[in-house]
């Protein structure tokens, strides 16, 4: 995985950071165009996250338990970033361009002038490590080499450790020790304070401590030393061409090569074994006491001395295309023919000497694919022609013979060949040309080809599937299938395939996979023998929100999740993966959509409150969910979801109110009528006259008995009259002090416990007009009604006064009340009476009602002639 980053073209000696990488995972860079945090997905520039320069940014550093980022840029000083608070700190004015640690202990090399400080609750004190006018070549963490020697930090003072003095000098450390490269020699100083030492001419322009082992840069390649005896572990690390300058490894124990224009990840899954040269093709196979390699200059061996030559390359042949080993001979397939040596006496034996492909070995019998002849077989120094197979052939020339179950698969460069148990031999795929290899996984069979990629075989019929199409290996892994091409190794799954992480653009070298120690994938390349470890998967990161950008400004930790809706808000995402290819997706009310970049971008929605969901899967496996996020998106009153749902229902609300209202008032309405048709068909009166006729009847009668009878009739036709001549509204011809004495009369007779009082207050000179008379009797009458009947009270009190030019009537009870609802929609024929009599005066009727007790009140006009034209009787 390659990604772009700038870096000077010079650089000064001794400088060994410029990179670095925090407890959460984030990778900080330094470069000339300023420093960036890296997360798998994004380069962010420093300056946009935190309040630092925006200019050349050249060592950064982090300290772990303070959780804090050093940056130096140069002569603008040194910043200190605390990533808990996000805040940002300037410590040092002056010049800084490489910063060391140890401790509680900082110092800042510029040019060659050293200047240290002790690090106490964020602020720094000057301190004096060495002596004035000394000239600093390197600094690491503990470690300064000067003109006068190398020394190691102790607490506050700095202890020669080596007085050679050295001019050119590049130097890291690590909890082992230090190990420094000084005017051509490398050196191992050991926590224990041994040293060692070995020539190396060449200036490194990359040095990097990793354990007991170094890795150093030499004429563009990295080399892996051990540090015990300085024994070359790998020639070649690396596999870019531009020269390394910076070497890190990651949390994950990811290798990072920095060069001046890009950056390569050496996955920590993927071991690499260089060879003593250069070679396009190699090919490893192993024996009792190592492994032999098969090159383009030979055949080399590897035991615990190295790698050595086997035999004569110029009698076997320079370009090895196969090996294998039977016992203690070695079969060496090359463009020469096959030699078999036998590796435990170096003996050398010729056995074919034309162009042969590739070698297998089934039941210790040797079958040979050639060029141009067929198939041979070698066993018990006996090489024979395949004469049933070789006679059928369409084309001789044969990439390989495989064996699978009991079948024999014979691969040609059209199409393959099938011999079974009972000798017989089928011929299939003349169509899809150059057959390479076939493997059985799950039962099936699976035909590589060199150029049409893949097939299924099953039945006698070929499936083309997706895959690859230049293939040259193949592989069965945990009934996975392993493809070797000629720009990486992929893995197939059922119908697809992806590429395995740190494998893009390597060269499979033909007939080189195989499986070590039962899980490691093995094979060669143009930059030797590459090794995967399958078992160890890579790094699966729950993916979360990284960093926030709105309005043009970016927020790391962010806590709160309110956001301006018109503006435009990113959220990025990224499961901090620096290796593979993750793939995104996000949903809002469990609609999910994809995200191939993990930004996702909100921009005029509508306010309200989301739940955003989202989720990550490395290289095409399972789907890693993050944990949900709720936001809030502010706009203005009118734009909010509730606002928009009004619109909508209370148009419905208005009309349902309107008709119930409606409904409510008719409801009413039939009530006062549906009372006034009862008292207008009432039998009462009817009944009363009935009685009144039989008591006439019978107190005629002589007979006393009869007039005994009579008495009673005529008593229960007054029980009838009583209520009928008090109960109704009508004043008739009396005036309004009659009426209400006569009403007090009245319920005095029909209430018991009533406590019912009147006052009537008008100058002498002041006559009612009769009508105005009969209206003020029907209004009080009605009140009073109300307040026995429904307000249950015990006392009634009623005030008819002259007020100036009006009549104020006032009705004050103590009963439970009327609430507005019932006044509003449950009245009866009293308040519409009330209501209908103001109405026609144009005044207005006010009443106040609580569990206290009801009073009503109107005020009318003092002289009325003729204001309303009606019935004697108002209605009761």
């Amino acid at each position: 995985m390659l990604f772009t980053s700038t870096a000077g073209a010079t650089e000064l000696a001794g400088y060994s950071f410029g990179i670095a990488q925090d407890k959460n995972g984030f990778i900080y860079q330094a470069s000339q165009q300023g420093g960036f945090r890296l997360d798998g997905q994004t380069h962010t520039p420093l300056a946009d996250l935190y309040n630092v320069p925006n200019n050349w940014l050249e060592d950064v550093r982090y300290i772990k338990d303070k959780n804090q980022l050093l940056l130096a840029y140069g002569d603008l000083g040194l910043y200190q970033v605390d990533l808990t608070t996000n805040t940002t700190t300037r410590l040092i004015n002056s010049g800084c361009w490489r910063v060391g640690l140890i401790n509680d202990v900082i110092y800042c090399l510029r040019s060659h002038k050293l200047s240290s400080f002790e690090y106490q609750n964020g602020v720094l004190t000057p301190l004096k490590l060495l002596p004035d006018g000394l000239r600093v070549n390197a600094i690491a963490d503990g470690y300064i080499d000067t003109d006068d020697g190398l020394f190691a930090i102790d607490g506050n003072t700095a202890k020669l450790i080596d007085a050679t003095p050295a001019t050119y000098t590049k130097i890291s450390n690590n909890q082992y020790g230090l190990i420094a490269w000084r005017d051509k020699t490398l050196y191992y100083y050991d926590a224990f304070g041994k040293q060692k030492s070995t020539p190396w001419p060449t200036y490194p322009k990359s040095l990097y401590a990793n354990g007991n082992t170094v890795y150093i840069e030499k004429n563009g390649a990295v080399v892996h030393l051990n540090l015990m005896d300085f024994s070359v572990i790998n020639e070649k690390v690396n596999m870019i061409k531009s020269p390394v300058r910076r070497i890190f490894k990651d949390n994950s124990d990811n290798l990072w090569f920095i060069s001046s224009n890009d950056v390569q990840i050496k996955p920590a899954t993927i071991n690499q074994l260089s060879l003593p040269y250069s070679s396009d093709y190699n090919i490893k196979k192993h024996f009792r006491n190592g492994f032999f390699v098969g090159t383009e200059r030979g055949v080399l061996s590897h035991t615990s001395q190295g790698f050595n030559i086997v035999g004569s390359p110029a009698d076997y042949g320079y370009v090895i295309t196969d090996i294998a080993v039977i016992g203690d001979s070695l079969f060496i397939a090359s463009n020469k023919g096959l030699t078999e040596y036998n590796y435990k006496n170096n003996e050398t034996v010729k056995i074919y000497d034309k162009y042969v492909i590739a070698l297998t070995v089934k039941s210790g019998e040797l079958y040979v694919s050639t060029s141009f002849e067929g198939v041979f077989t070698y066993k018990n120094d006996i090489f024979a022609t395949l004469h049933d197979v070789n006679s059928l052939l369409h084309n001789n020339e044969i990439l390989d013979v495989k064996f699978i179950d009991n079948d024999m698969y014979v691969l040609s460069a059209e199409g393959f060949y099938i011999k079974d148990k009972l000798q017989r031999i089928g011929y299939h795929g003349n169509e899809i040309g150059i057959v390479v290899d076939a493997v059985k996984l799950n039962g099936s069979v699976y035909i590589a080809t060199f150029g049409n990629g893949l097939y299924k075989f099953a039945n006698g019929e070929l499936q083309r599937l997706n895959s690859p199409q230049s293939i040259i290996d193949l592989q069965e892994f945990n009934s996975q299938l392993y493809i070797g091409t000629i720009d990486g190794v992929y893995k197939f799954t059922k119908t697809d395939y992806s590429l395995v992480p740190g494998t893009a653009g390597l060269n499979v070298t033909p007939n080189s996979m195989m499986l070590e120690n039962e899980s490691d994938l093995t094979f060669g390349t143009q930059y030797g023998i590459t090794t995967i470890k399958l078992v160890n998967k890579v790094m699966t990161n729950q993916p979360r929100v990284t960093a926030v950008k709105t309005e043009n400004k970016y927020f790391v930790n962010q806590t709160s999740h309110t956001f301006d809706a018109i503006s435009q808000t990113s959220l990025y995402l990224s499961d901090l993966n620096f290796i593979g290819n993750t793939e995104f997706a996000y949903a809002i009310d469990d609609n999910w959509i994809d995200s191939g970049s993990g930004i996702i971008n909100f921009h005029n929605i509508r306010p309200g409150n989301y739940t955003l969901k989202f989720k990550s899967r490395l290289n095409g496996g399972s789907w890693v969910e993050g944990e949900s996020l709720n936001l809030e998106f502010i706009g203005k009153w009118y734009e909010s979801n509730v606002v928009t749902l009004l619109l909508f229902v209370l148009p419905a609300l208005v009309i349902m109110f309107i008709i119930l209202f409606a409904v409510l008032l008719l409801k009413a309405n039939y009530g006062v009528h549906k009372k006034l048709y009862d008292m207008i068909g009432s039998c009462k009166m009817n009944l009363a006259l009935t009685k009144l006729l039989k008591a006439k009847s019978a107190c005629s009668s002589p007979d006393l008995n009869k007039m005994a009878d009579g008495l009673v009739y005529l008593d229960e036709a007054v029980d009838v009259i009583v209520p009928l001549a008090h109960g109704n509204a009508a004043l008739g011809k009396r005036s309004i002090q009659q009426g209400l004495a006569a009403l007090q009369a009245a319920l005095q007779f029909e209430c018991t416990g009533l406590n019912f009082e009147y006052t009537i207050s008008f100058s002498d000179s002041v006559t009612l007009d009769a009508g105005l008379e009969r209206d003020i009797y029907a209004l009080v009458y009605h009140s009073v009604r109300n307040s026995i009947d429904h307000g249950k009270a015990s006392q009634v009190e009623v005030f008819v006064e002259q007020v100036r030019s009006q009549v104020h009537v006032t009705v004050i009870d103590d009963g439970k009340g009327c609430s507005l609802y019932v006044r509003t929609f449950k009245y009866g024929l009293g308040l519409y009476v009330m209501r209908d009599v103001a109405k026609r005066y144009n005044t207005k009727l006010r009443f106040k009602s609580s569990k206290a007790g009801t009073s009503i009140a109107i005020g009318f006009p003092l002289c009325v002639k003729s204001v309303i034209s009606r019935n004697e009787k108002a209605p009761s």
